[in-house]
């Protein structure tokens, strides 16, 4: 499972096509809000805050690569809950 962050962004929606498109396997896309999401079938969709470390453990379970798109400041909670 690849879980990346920032799915809904301009990098994380490209990445999320993109590893689609090539048959990577599990994908998860982490967004704060999950309604937003257009990824392709089979993508999953899974809500999270870097601010609320207890939300991103349930996105974290089974991941075994992470894409981390980095904000200034924001990084700490993500990488601990990991």
């Amino acid at each position: 499972m690849i879980l990346v962050t920032g799915a809904t962004g301009h990098i994380g929606s490209a990445l999320l096509a993109e590893l689609h498109a090539c048959g990577a396997g599990l994908l998860r896309g982490l967004t704060r809000d999950a309604s937003r999401a257009a990824f392709p079938a089979g993508v999953e969709a899974v809500e999270g805050d870097f601010a609320d470390t207890a939300s991103l453990k349930p996105a974290l379970e089974g991941v075994r690569s992470l894409f981390l798109v980095s904000r200034p400041g924001s990084d700490a909670e993500i990488l601990e809950a990991a």
